[in-house]
């Protein structure tokens, strides 16, 4: 990607743009319309983006496999430095680790990087997808008829909850419980289905 003088040629540009065609569509058209998070999104767009340059750029140098591991663990470290990933947004971070490695050294010619990158997009479309498994999302919601907390009532605050909410509710987990203002927080799970485009 760069010669012996250190220029970048076109090779270098052509798959920095795979690499960021790649990444958007993973995270912006994939993961972003079913996980909302707007931080994240632009987290892993510049981290991969970053990861892409730094690796295509150290690639041609001459180093040990020891400091090529050093650095890809550097990358990895850094999600413990920061505040705590779902296992979801920490798969995609991975990935998008993935294919930005791939884009920078590997030896594929540009249509087969296109196809293999394209292959982990349909791959985290078939996850995302209820093929896979159902899909809950979940709410906290501060419920105030406190006497239906009970462990022996469950099935009739799960039902008082649907009436209210309108929600197919899976399961219900009690918080905090306030008895001086007769209030309990509840992280309340329903069915994907129920969820408003």
């Amino acid at each position: 990607m760069l010669d012996m003088d250190f220029s970048l040629t076109p090779d270098f540009f052509i798959r920095f743009l795979i690499n960021a065609v790649s990444l958007f569509v993973l995270l912006r058209l994939i993961h972003y319309r079913n996980a909302m998070q707007r931080g994240s999104l632009g987290g892993f767009l510049l981290f991969g983006n970053g990861i892409f340059v730094v690796t295509a750029l150290l690639y041609d140098v001459e180093l040990s496999m020891g400091f090529a591991f050093g650095l890809f663990a550097v990358f990895a470290m850094l999600r413990y430095r920061t505040e705590a990933l779902s296992t979801l947004e920490m798969a995609y971070l991975f990935v998008s680790i993935a294919i930005s490695l791939m884009s920078a050294v590997s030896q594929l010619n540009f249509i087969e990087l296109i196809l293999v990158n394209g292959m982990m997009c349909m791959l985290a479309i078939f996850c995302e997808s209820s093929i896979l498994a159902t899909k809950t999302m979940e709410k906290t919601i501060v419920y105030e008829n406190i006497e239906l907390i009970h462990p022996d009532r469950m099935e009739e605050l799960r039902s008082d909850l649907q009436q209210r909410t309108g929600l197919k509710i899976v399961r219900v987990e009690i918080g905090d419980v306030d008895f001086l203002r007769d209030t309990a927080s509840l992280k309340v799970y329903y069915s994907d289905n129920d969820r408003k485009s």
